[in-house]
């Protein structure tokens, strides 16, 4: 079954009535990943940087674990790694014996930390608002607009049926009908009496 988000309020201009139909939905489940995940795979990433050599500029997958690390682990996790990762790389020039000026690879090095901890916050920021989103989806989906009056419900056509219908349909749910004692009184007096 599709996710079906429903917008409205100040998040956007459009009418209740619009949708967006989510087709990934149910195929990527969102789990926790254990923080040595991206500890292996930072470890990973370094090896591969270091055998590859200073001539190809590999960094760049160190945003994988940082990236992993803070969506789902948050920033305690990614911010060390933001920093280590780079400091690591600028350690590996003096391995490769590379006869470049001192300043270069340490501003390098500042530049690479600079951009994954940035990195990091961002995508520490959209996880969470995406937990919110999905949390506010689940209990509006959760949520049945039913009249006030007559107790129809309005089903996914948004077309108005009666609530033992819908629930027949869905779920296959039937009812059988009585009278509280509340009502007996209220509506049939003479009848509550005995």
């Amino acid at each position: 079954m599709p996710l079906v988000l429903r917008i409205s309020g100040p998040i956007s201009t459009a009418s209740m009535s619009e949708t967006i139909n989510f087709p990934w939905h149910g195929r990527f489940e969102v789990r926790e990943i254990p923080p040595v995940t991206w500890l292996g795979l930072a470890v990973v990433m370094l090896g591969l940087d270091y055998l590859i050599g200073p001539y190809v500029a590999f960094p760049i997958l160190y945003v994988i674990p940082v990236g992993l690390a803070a969506w789902y682990s948050g920033l305690r996790w990614a911010l060390p790694l933001a920093v280590v990762l780079p400091w690591i790389r600028y350690g590996f020039i003096s391995l490769w014996d590379q006869p470049e000026l001192f300043h270069l690879p340490v501003l390098n090095t500042l530049i690479r930390v600079t951009v994954l901890v940035a990195l990091a916050v961002l995508i520490n920021r959209a996880g969470r608002y995406t937990r919110e989103l999905d949390r506010e989806v689940q209990i509006l989906e959760s949520m049945l607009p039913i009249c006030a009056h007559c107790k129809r419900i309005r089903n996914e056509d948004r077309e108005w049926e009666g609530l033992e219908q819908y629930f027949h349909e869905r779920g296959g749910t039937r009812f059988s009908h009585s009278i509280c004692p509340a009502c007996l009184q209220s509506h049939y007096p003479t009848y509550a009496d005995d």
